[in-house]
């Protein structure tokens, strides 16, 4: 062969050689990278999905297990659509009971034969690897999971150290995903003999997650038997990293929710992530306005996270969450479902509001002053201790506050605080003006007349 045609040969191989090197190199690469996997941690009273600062809203996922039995892809689809509606995560609870109604709590059954642990709290390993998996799908699409533990519903008997071991069993297996947050007990505070935990119960539980996995985030969910207050109080002397609690389902859940997540912050301020992990199920009340309302005042008022709680996900075994949104339980189309419009509306108007330690508002944005000035009230209106300060923008001397700064406002109203501020307006001998006071972070704009 000449050599010409030689080294035209090698310089062909060369080039094939490196391409197919590149090639691989580039399949390695992607082989190495992970997956986009969601990763949860705390700062202070908020929670940090993915190094950013978020107020979470997850949906009541219950029968997850039994849904990734049915179909994996499904679960895939019901994760898709959520991170499509802006749901940051679900809520899980592997020892869920079997055979419950389309979208109640009728018909559910304990001791169920596929739960994560038996009656004895032993840890079914075939149920622990479709939990693991359950939880890989859902970081995948960058959902957290709260995997709730219930010691009752596997069967009676169970003791809380047998317990205590099948939770540990479960954080070991969990390792790897940063994306879950452990929910010691279901409602532990209740008096049945199988369900209640003590507060040392909890603490020696917690202790052994805690030697387990050092970083995993850990909370036991009360309700009103305990009461908010005293779930901040709980959170507090256990050392839980979050205060989760099942607030009131009354006829005025939703309006109430301000003083809720005052009552627990304000135990240990700027330190406490509340939790609303179970308010009034949907079908408790099936207005979208409300529940839209809970979670508006929930941010607001600076919960870190709220659940959307509907029995729709008690019973996956059949059928994918989103099957059963769009379809009533005679499997005759239903569309115009009212609860999609929850899911569709969720995200958007909690964007609306801010969300941060403090918010503020106040009870009036513009008033008229004669020329004869005089001295005239606002209110301010704020949650629990929240530091405040009033100024006149561009300094502006014809307008004075008696009273520019402050921490707490002193009068109680609808879960926060309302502070009368007191401003002096001096006369106008001149031509009309306009001032506009800096109270908060909220803006009133004064208009004086002339002479």
């Amino acid at each position: 062969m000449p050599n010409q045609q030689r080294r035209s040969m090698c310089n062909r191989i060369r080039v094939s050689l490196v391409v197919v090197g590149l090639v691989l190199l580039g399949a390695l690469g992607r082989a190495q990278q992970p997956p986009p996997f969601a990763s949860l941690s705390l700062e202070r009273d908020h929670f940090v999905l993915n190094l950013g600062s978020k107020f979470l809203i997850l949906v009541s996922y219950f029968d997850g297990l039994r849904a990734m039995d049915r179909s994996h892809q499904s679960v895939h689809e019901d994760f898709q659509y959520f991170h499509a509606h802006h749901i940051d995560g679900v809520r899980v609870l592997p020892n869920w009971y079997t055979g419950c109604a389309w979208a109640g709590q009728e018909d559910c059954q304990a001791g169920p034969s596929d739960s994560l642990f038996d009656a004895d709290g032993y840890v079914r390993q075939s149920r622990l690897a479709v939990l693991v998996d359950l939880v890989g799908t859902a970081a995948e699409e960058g959902l957290v999971v709260d995997v709730t533990f219930d010691r009752a519903i596997p069967g009676a008997g169970m003791t809380p150290s047998e317990f205590s071991a099948g939770i540990v069993t479960t954080v070991n297996a969990l390792a790897n995903y940063p994306n879950v947050v452990i929910d010691i007990q279901n409602e532990r505070d209740l008096g049945y003999t199988d369900q209640h935990l003590s507060q040392a119960q909890v603490e020696t539980i917690l202790d052994a997650i805690h030697t387990a996995d050092g970083d995993r985030l850990v909370m036991a969910s009360n309700t009103e038997a305990t009461g908010d207050w005293e779930t901040g109080v709980f959170k507090v002397e256990t050392g839980l990293d979050v205060a989760a609690y099942h607030d009131p389902r009354g006829s005025n859940w939703y309006s109430v929710v301000p003083e809720v997540v005052n009552n627990i912050w304000y135990v240990d301020q700027f330190d406490i992530p509340v939790y609303l992990q179970e308010p009034q199920a949907w079908e408790g009340d099936q207005n979208p306005d409300h529940h839209l309302e809970a979670a508006f005042w929930a941010k607001y008022f600076g919960a870190a996270a709220w659940t959307f709680h509907t029995r729709i996900g008690h019973n996956l075994s059949q059928y994918s969450f989103v099957y059963k949104l769009n379809h009533h339980s005679d499997l005759s189309s239903w569309n115009d479902n009212p609860q999609k419009s929850v899911f569709d509306r969720i995200r958007d108007d909690n964007d609306s509001v801010g969300w941060a330690a403090c918010n503020f508002d106040l009870s009036q944005s513009a008033r008229a002053v004669a020329a004869s000035g005089g001295q005239f009230t606002v209110t301010l209106y704020s949650r629990w201790w929240c530091s405040w300060n009033a100024y006149v923008e561009d300094g502006l001397s014809w307008v004075t506050f008696s009273i520019s700064h402050g921490t707490d406002p002193s009068n109680y109203q609808w879960g926060g605080y309302a502070l009368t501020v007191t401003y002096n307006v001096a006369q106008n001998s001149g031509s009309a003006r306009t001032a506009r006071l800096r109270i908060g972070n909220q803006v009133l704009t004064l208009s004086q007349a002339g002479i």
